[in-house]
């Protein structure tokens, strides 16, 4: 596991992407917790030896609807290093948009979705339900239009 995430770290340019090398390295060890201080009396969920987390490859902001993508890593030109699942052709996800279920499962109902939902399934295939964010300078300008119109309203009824 070394070996392959070595490349990316030369390419590191904050801490908030050394710490997400280190969860992906770590989540194919089936490591989910480094230095964990657990209070008396608390009980924790057991992972089996063997079950590895599963690493979506992206950077996620918790949102109501579910999990927005806020960057998916290009691993494309690291020799040995894992490709983003997310980052696949076939997926087509991009930054703002949101993944709302994940193999049927809502993902804002859990506190911390992704190590929950994808325990145990690395190198499996899983159903992502997402909400496209715009993809266009079209619906990105509609977009803004529909924010400014909302904010306009909030702050007419606030005055109320």
């Amino acid at each position: 596991v070394t070996e392959r995430y070595r490349p990316l770290v030369r390419r590191l340019t904050s801490k908030n992407e050394l710490r997400d090398v280190l969860e992906q390295a770590l989540g194919e060890l089936s490591v989910l917790h480094v230095f964990v201080d657990v209070e008396e009396g608390v009980t924790f969920e057991k992972v089996g030896m063997g079950m590895s987390s599963a690493c979506l490859g992206a950077k996620f902001e918790q949102v109501p609807q579910g999990l927005r993508v806020r960057k998916i890593y290009d691993t494309s030109e690291v020799l040995m290093a894992p490709n983003s699942p997310l980052s696949a052709m076939a997926v087509d996800l991009r930054a703002g948009d949101i993944i709302t279920r994940i193999d049927g499962v809502l993902v804002n109902t859990l506190s911390d979705p992704l190590p929950k939902l994808l325990m145990g399934k690395a190198n499996s295939q899983v159903l992502l339900e997402v909400i496209r964010g715009p993809r266009t300078e079209e619906e990105l300008r509609e977009l803004q239009e529909l924010q400014e119109m909302i904010e306009s309203v909030q702050q007419s009824s606030a005055s109320l």
